[in-house]
Formats: C-alpha cells, sequence, structure tokens
C-alpha cells in the first residue's frame, strides 16, 4: 500500500523583536486528498519559541491506482497576545515528502516586528523560512 504525505512535517519558532514567544498557540489546518481528509491541531511553542507538528500521512491501495490530482489546501496560523496571524497558506499539488516548496524543509521562523522574507499571496501572509 503507497504513503502519500497531505502534510510535510513543520518546525518553527515565534519571536517578537528577535525575543522567544512562549507559550503561543500555533493551529496547522488542511483539507484535502484523495478522500478529502480534514482535520486541525494545535501545538504551542516552549519557552524558546519553538513548535513543530509531525508529517501527516494516509495509506491507500486506490489512491495509488485510480488517476486523481493532487490537492492539500493547507495553513498555519499563531495567536500571540490574543492575536490571530495567518502565517503560512497554500495548496499542495503532490504527495512527496517536503512537495510543498520544491524538497525544502517547512522550518519557519515568525517575527510580526521583522520584515518578512516571504509574503504570501495574502499579504496578511508574512514569515522567513528558514534554511536547514
Amino acid at each position: 500500500m503507497a504513503k502519500f504525505v497531505l502534510f510535510s512535517p513543520v518546525t518553527g519558532k515565534i519571536v517578537i523583536a528577535g525575543k522567544p514567544v512562549a507559550g503561543a498557540s500555533v493551529t496547522r489546518w488542511y483539507k484535502g486528498g484523495f478522500s478529502d481528509k480534514q482535520a486541525t491541531d494545535k501545538a504551542t511553542t516552549d519557552a524558546g519559541g519553538n513548535f513543530s507538528f509531525p508529517e501527516v500521512t494516509f495509506s491507500s491501495i486506490m489512491a495509488s491506482i485510480i488517476p486523481h490530482e493532487a490537492v492539500v489546501t493547507q495553513d498555519i496560523k499563531v495567536t500571540v497576545n490574543g492575536v490571530e496571524t495567518l502565517i503560512y497558506a497554500t495548496v499542495k499539488r503532490n504527495y512527496d515528502h517536503n512537495g510543498e516548496y520544491g524538497g525544502k524543509p517547512l522550518d519557519f521562523v515568525f517575527d510580526p516586528t521583522a520584515q518578512p522574507t516571504f509574503i504570501g499571496p495574502d499579504p496578511g501572509i508574512r514569515v522567513t523560512l528558514s534554511a536547514k
């Protein structure tokens, strides 16, 4: 049975003015794939501002033999001091591990006070994709 990746593993750090934010709520949501699975999970930043989410996969014999287009809508939001901000949103069009950004790991640094290195189609999506 083939394994398909709906959302690659995510690591990140939430900071304000370069200082780690402990206790921030980070929410990951996704919908799509062969069975149109939808789910939400949450993480809380540690003392260093770090958070992580595991890889989300599914296995299916039918998905490996029936032609279909991979379409998985993904987003990540962070809530700091009661303010929720969308920091990541994309539509993944493959089932590859780290297929969201051409094989690069999803490793984010979000600082609402800093100039982002990535601004999404919605200007509210502002994050630094850090290199590993």
